[in-house]
């Protein structure tokens, strides 16, 4: 490769890892039996706001509702509750017959993959006649987390988003998020100067912090000097 500067490096490209191949798929556990565990534990996830509590029992309903203590301040009194939506034959993902192909989310400032159950027939809706609450659940993969409520959205009137982080969804490798592996390519000078960066390196390290030119120190581990540039790129 030549520089701007017309300084010549001899590089050598990164062979791409396995699983940065297309061809590579590892399919673990299918998503759907992974979900079933929480619905047969029969367990549920809440999240506290700072007027409604939102609980998400798995497999069975969504319930929103806002408490109230007595004036005796000992007792706790539900005042008003909702259903947003209960399982039926339809709730399930169509990701069930397609197991490869995952969708994606764009939450927390990254594409995630998501298996999604839809909960439906819930409380009359007071501002649409003849329909009834429903919720959209999003599960997503997050490594050594308690599988928790993360966030509930109402997009529409009386049709409602929730997510939910479980690590027990990391067990399937394609709901992971795929995170850009950083190669290393690495160039030697042409002319046999034993280190020689580019002219136009400083330049570069001063518009960018993250430069893309990373500087090794001047010795390898064993002690011989080291005489290529390393150049770290992105696949």
């Amino acid at each position: 490769m030549k520089t701007e500067n017309s300084e010549e490096y001899i590089c050598q490209l990164p062979e791409p890892s396995v699983y940065q191949k297309s061809e590579y798929v590892d399919v673990d556990t299918p998503a759907r039996e992974i979900i079933t565990k929480l619905e047969k534990d029969k367990s549920c996830s809440y999240r506290v706001d700072s007027y409604w509590i939102y609980e998400v029992c798995h497999g069975r309903h969504i319930k929103q509702f806002h408490e109230e203590r007595d004036a005796s301040n000992k007792k706790v009194l539900v005042k008003q509750a909702f259903f947003l939506g209960y399982i039926d034959e339809t709730s399930y993902s169509s990701a069930d017959l397609e197991p490869n192909n995952v969708q994606t989310l764009n939450h927390a400032g990254a594409l995630r993959p998501y298996y999604s159950i839809t909960f439906k027939g819930g409380t009359d809706c007071d501002l649409i006649p003849n329909f009834k609450r429903e919720t959209i659940v999003y599960y997503m993969c997050m490594p050594d987390f308690q599988t928790s409520v993360v966030n509930v959205k109402e997009t529409s009137t009386c049709k409602y988003e929730i997510i939910i982080y479980t690590s027990l969804l990391c067990k399937n490798k394609l709901y992971r998020i795929k995170e850009d592996p950083i190669n290393h390519i690495y160039c030697l000078s042409v002319d046999g100067m034993k280190w020689k960066r580019p002219i136009g390196y400083d330049i570069l390290a001063k518009q960018k912090e993250d430069t893309p030119f990373k500087i090794p120190p001047g010795r390898q581990p064993d002690g011989s000097p080291q005489d290529f540039l390393i150049i770290t790129a992105p696949s």
